[in-house]
């Protein structure tokens, strides 16, 4: 069988880790890589060969020899980048987050119906083994009821954000339209709380501030809290301009009736917490090494057998719509429902 085609658009550290993760598929080769950075572009060129390496990304679409697109541009063109790769018959894997509105969520998994084509979203969280194993705790029922769920975000961006610093990338401090870390960077708790609890969420509220990085046009701090349909209470911290990296409660806690898991140890009443158990397979090193890799492998899996990725485009964009929620409520100091999606 011949090997299933890929175009990486975007080298950033994301688009350098799916190059890797396609590039360890038996069943899958680098063909082209689009980049507007012609230094870094020739950088990338230079080292992996492919076939294509160009800053035009309607050449890199026109390309038979291509099936799939990893779009890994900044996060406010994905739609408009995946949009596009349906439109030329591509299969897409995009970088989180899908995209930064929910109009544009329903655009891209509406362009990805009509060419019958998968659609799946990098969040990359969902196959970290410790993440994956307490998900399966709560699905069988060690927690209990669920009362309480928290996850944080938690990084020092300075040196992304400023001229200054050392990783100063332009396009996520740009005045016009900037990144926004609660969709960049909160999606990742957003997303794991959302996809261990499994329930719509009825009402989000949110707080936001700006006040740790000057040169940063945006809100770098939010504090967003939301209630689940059976009452079950949720709440993310978000924050880009701390000083320190990776603080916080960590990526999900999960607070039950019969116990609790709080920064990944597992907490029974009357005994002393206990590492969160490992399956066999959660044992096993990440193909590729890295989460990014595995997300890969399993989207080049799923198109070769025809199944539905684990986060598909009504997964994606269930992040989109708590996270326009929560700016919107933080824009206007009142509790939001957000958008249901699928």
């Amino acid at each position: 069988m011949s090997k299933l085609g890929v175009g990486i658009f975007g080298i950033g550290s994301a688009g350098h880790g799916v190059m890797h993760g396609y590039s360890t598929h038996p069943a899958t080769e680098v063909q082209a890589i689009c980049e507007i950075n012609a230094q870094r572009l020739e950088a990338e060129a230079r080292e992996h060969k492919p076939s294509l390496a160009t800053t035009n990304y309607d050449e890199l679409l026109a390309r038979d020899d291509i099936q799939i697109v990893s779009v890994a541009t900044p996060d406010h063109l994905h739609a408009e980048h995946a949009i596009k790769a349906f439109e030329a018959g591509k299969h897409v894997l995009v970088e989180k987050p899908m995209c930064t509105t929910v109009a544009d969520a329903r655009r891209m998994i509406a362009a990805a119906e009509n060419a019958q084509r998968l659609l799946m979203v990098s969040q990359t969280m969902r196959f970290v083994p410790l993440c994956r194993a307490i998900k399966r705790l709560y699905d069988a029922g060690e927690l209990g009821e669920l009362f309480f769920v928290e996850g944080s975000y938690v990084h020092d961006m300075f040196e992304y954000y400023s001229p200054t610093g050392k990783r100063y990338t332009a396009w996520r401090a740009d005045a016009k339209s900037p990144q926004n870390i609660l969709l960049g960077g909160g999606c990742h708790p957003v997303d794991l709380v959302l996809w261990t609890v499994n329930k719509p969420v009825r009402q989000v509220f949110c707080f936001a501030n700006k006040k740790s990085i000057p040169e940063f046009p945006a809100d770098d701090c939010y504090i967003v809290t939301f209630r689940f349909a059976d009452d079950c209470l949720g709440k993310v911290l978000v924050t880009s301009g701390c000083v320190g990296h990776g603080m916080g409660e960590g990526m999900l806690s999960l607070y039950g009736t019969k116990a609790t898991v709080w920064k990944d140890r597992l907490h029974l009443r009357g005994k002393p917490a206990q590492e969160i158990p490992l399956s066999e397979d959660d044992k096993k090193p990440l193909v590729g090494g890295h989460a990014w890799q595995a997300a890969v492998h399993h989207f080049v899996e799923c198109i070769l057998h025809g199944q539905k990725p684990l986060i598909d485009g009504y997964e994606g964009a269930k992040v989109v719509a708590l996270c326009e929620a929560a700016l919107r409520s933080a824009k206007t100091g009142q509790p939001v429902e957000p958008e249901q999606i699928g």
